[in-house]
């Protein structure tokens, strides 16, 4: 944490609070997504773009495809009208604490297809957004911090990034996530525990929130009993395209879930009461190295209870070993045939 702080500040005095000072950028104001205004901006004359914005007049400030390496503090701060922010390519590598301050009517933050790497703590801080949108950088740590004192966040989106560790001290303080996507990232374990900061169910506005968690396309090895602890109730719980081996129903037992997704994993059994996990309503667990016999288990509870449970391509693998092994047998008998055709043509006629 102590070399992160020191590169933090590092790039403040290199940077001087502002992104390089030779780049200029567009800024497109747009209000109910009609755009108003386009505004070319000196980053020499300005380290917080309140300073050359008009004051009104639009609900929504986009920069795409421009050069901003580093979003310095306040760069993005007292922006009375503004909703929502959008930065899209960028090349933003670092976003500096404070960078987005004092933002009372902003509702989403979209910094997708950039290069951040950290997130540090003090970024997003008590802000008022429901939507956070982080995907396609190259995130490799999020501080425990940086993603609490977010009263109203419900949608945050990481998809697309290369981040390792799941840490359970997130989201403090921010009571009504109820939809993060992880997917495609190199996640390995899901702790105990894991969401304890965000259990219960979730209305805002009056309005049942549905609780998603996306993890598909991970390294997801291990889930340690009680990484579910909290949530009574998950609409889509997807864990598929990753590398378990094993799922045991009673990492869910306690929650009801609409929709589970464990298909194409290296699970062969499903252990536990594995016959609940098939009463969820939509399950997914095909593409995955199923012992024939377990396999032919899941087939029978199908037939019995009168519901599909989709496993063509695991199937597909037990009639390839089943074939594998006949042709292993043929094999093997011809070569014994061949021996003994052998053995009859060495013996040794009679005199």
């Amino acid at each position: 944490m102590f070399s992160v702080k020191v590169l933090y500040a590092l790039l403040l005095v290199n940077f001087q609070f502002h992104c390089f000072k030779s780049e200029n950028v567009t800024v497109k104001l747009f209000n109910m997504a009609v755009l108003k205004q386009k505004i070319v901006i000196d980053l020499e004359d300005t380290n917080n773009l309140k300073e050359v914005l008009p004051r009104f007049g639009y609900d929504t400030l986009t920069i795409e495809d421009d050069n901003l390496p580093v979003i310095a503090k306040d760069f993005l701060s007292n922006l009375d009208e503004v909703v929502s922010i959008e930065m899209l390519n960028d090349g933003i590598e670092v976003l500096m604490p404070g960078c987005f301050k004092e933002l009372q009517s902003l509702r989403t933050i979209s910094l997708p297809q950039n290069k951040i790497k950290n997130i540090p703590e003090g970024v997003f801080d008590n802000l008022n957004i429901s939507s956070l949108n982080l995907r396609s950088n190259a995130i490799e740590n999020i501080d425990g911090k940086a993603l609490n004192n977010m009263p109203n966040l419900i949608n945050i989106d990481l998809e697309n990034n290369n981040i390792k560790i799941w840490n359970s001290d997130w989201f403090y303080n921010t009571p009504f996530v109820s939809r993060i996507n992880f997917r495609n990232n190199s996640l390995e374990k899901l702790p105990a525990n894991a969401f304890n900061n965000i259990q219960g169910n979730k209305v805002y506005l009056r309005v049942p929130l549905k609780r998603t968690l996306q993890f598909s396309y991970n390294r997801l090895k291990t889930i340690d009993i009680g990484a579910f602890n909290g949530l009574s109730e998950i609409n889509n719980l997807w864990l598929d395209h990753n590398q378990l081996q094993s799922f045991n129903e009673v990492l869910i037992k306690n929650a009801k879930i609409e929709e589970l997704r464990l298909d194409g994993n290296e699970i062969k059994r499903l252990s536990g009461n594995w016959k609940n996990l098939l009463e969820i309503p939509f399950i997914s667990v095909d593409a995955n190295p199923f012992d024939c016999d377990f396999l032919r288990s899941i087939k029978e509870w199908s037939d019995e209870n009168h519901k599909k449970i989709d496993v063509f391509y695991s199937d597909m693998d037990c009639v390839v070993n089943r074939i594998k092994g006949k042709m292993d047998d043929i094999r093997n008998r011809l070569e014994q045939l061949k021996e003994e055709r052998m053995d009859l043509t060495t013996i040794e006629p009679m005199t």
